[in-house]
């Protein structure tokens, strides 16, 4: 007689038996959309059972309220294939009152059989999204409001950097974007406290602007090898750039040659401040370009 294991597993391929039969531990699956994750879950949940676990014991979370109804069809249906015991045939009556639901139903659940251990009202309801909106909305323009009647200088400079085109709702789409990453945070206070470093203007206790520095090193040491390409190259015909592109292959590479890159670094070497060579207009500007020397400079571009 074939036993409920081997109806479930004969069923399944290996990688999928693996996740199925792993016990005791936490787990883990990755696949992409398709793959049959909800499959090896309802089988995962179906071997339990056949195991001896009861479904009441379980709780077995999901996004949407869709996707907890298909849930319950799928373990019902995988109940369905096995020897029907008394256990099974137990579960199966129990599989309408089992705690397969949307995360936010299991949360809400929860703090209405424990409110007296979180201290709540039991009668709570969940506000509907758009109202939650609404009052969100509503309470940010009143503390904004307040702050602009305090002249706060602080927020002045804060509300000029953020408010793009000077609209005030960009600022609150803003404030609220950073809300809702804070709100997901377990300690926001640790998380500003490190993101306030990348604000120092201490290169060595500044992580972001030490990253900067470095990748900013790279592409000057790829700008310098250009410039003194175009050097070597007028030096060679005689084309008379070369005392300009000498002085900035000798100031790019002296910025390189530092520990910390000068603020602004920009000034030292004015055709450093892009890749590659010196545009097309700095060489009108500063060299009054010929046609032929123009040529030269897509020659130089294209040979890097």
């Amino acid at each position: 007689m074939t036993t409920a294991n081997e109806i479930l597993l004969n069923e399944l391929n290996k990688a999928q038996k693996d996740i199925v039969c792993s016990t005791g531990q936490d787990l883990l699956v990755s696949a992409s959309a398709g793959t049959g994750k909800t499959r090896v879950l309802t089988y995962r949940i179906g071997k339990l059972i056949a195991d001896g676990e009861d479904i009441s014991s379980m709780v077995v979370v999901t996004f949407t309220k869709l996707a907890a109804a298909e849930m319950k069809t799928r373990v019902g249906a995988v109940l369905a294939k096995l020897p029907q015991t008394p256990h099974i045939s137990e579960q199966l009556e129990k599989l309408d009152m089992a705690c397969i639901s949307t995360l936010h139903s299991f949360c809400t659940d929860l703090a209405r059989n424990y409110f007296y251990i979180a201290d709540i009202d039991p009668n709570f309801s969940i506000l509907d999204e758009s109202v939650c909106k609404k009052l969100q909305n509503s309470a940010m323009q009143q503390v904004v409001q307040q702050y602009f009647k305090s002249n706060d200088e602080v927020f002045g400079k804060l509300y000029k950097m953020l408010a793009t085109k000077r609209k005030e709702q960009n600022f609150l789409d803003l404030l609220f974007d950073l809300y809702e990453k804070l709100r997901c945070l377990e300690d926001y206070q640790t998380w500003y406290q490190s993101t306030l470093q990348n604000f120092q203007l201490d290169q060595q206790n500044n992580p972001l602007l030490a990253f900067l520095c470095k990748q900013l090193k790279a592409e000057l040491q790829t700008i310098a090898r250009w410039e003194c390409q175009a050097r070597d190259f007028a030096k060679m015909h005689s084309i008379g750039f070369f005392d300009v592109l000498d002085r900035n292959c000798n100031a790019l590479n002296g910025v390189i040659a530092q520990q910390d890159l000068p603020t602004p670094f920009w000034k030292v070497c004015p055709v450093a401040t892009r890749r590659g060579l010196a545009t097309k207009a700095w060489w009108k500007k500063h060299a009054n370009c010929t046609k032929k020397q123009l040529r030269f400079w897509k020659r130089c571009t294209k040979n890097s």
